[in-house]
Order: structure tokens, then sequence, then C-alpha cells
């Protein structure tokens, strides 16, 4: 179903954002992790151009 919406991502890109967000989650364990998680994957993925 991701694959519908968007185009081909390359596999190091996206294991870059999973590790990004990762990151962020266990630095920032003390905010809503529904709201750091998506912030954190979109920054992420405007930086690498997905």
């Amino acid at each position: 179903m991701f694959l519908i919406g968007f185009q081909y991502v390359p596999i190091w890109k996206a294991a870059l954002v999973v590790v990004f967000c990762g990151l962020f989650e266990a630095l920032l364990n003390h905010l809503d992790d529904n709201v750091v998680i998506p912030v954190a994957a979109a920054v992420m993925m405007m930086m690498l151009e997905i």
C-alpha cells in the first residue's frame, strides 16, 4: 500500500529515516511521540528529497 502513493525509495534512504526517527524517539522521550516521530520523519524525508 505504501508503494502506491510514493515513487521508488532506495533502501538506504528508508533505513536512514528509520534510524533518524529512532534516535529522536530515544532522545526526546519526555515529549509526545505521536508528534515527534511524524515531524522528524517529514524533516528527514525533505532533507533526502524523497
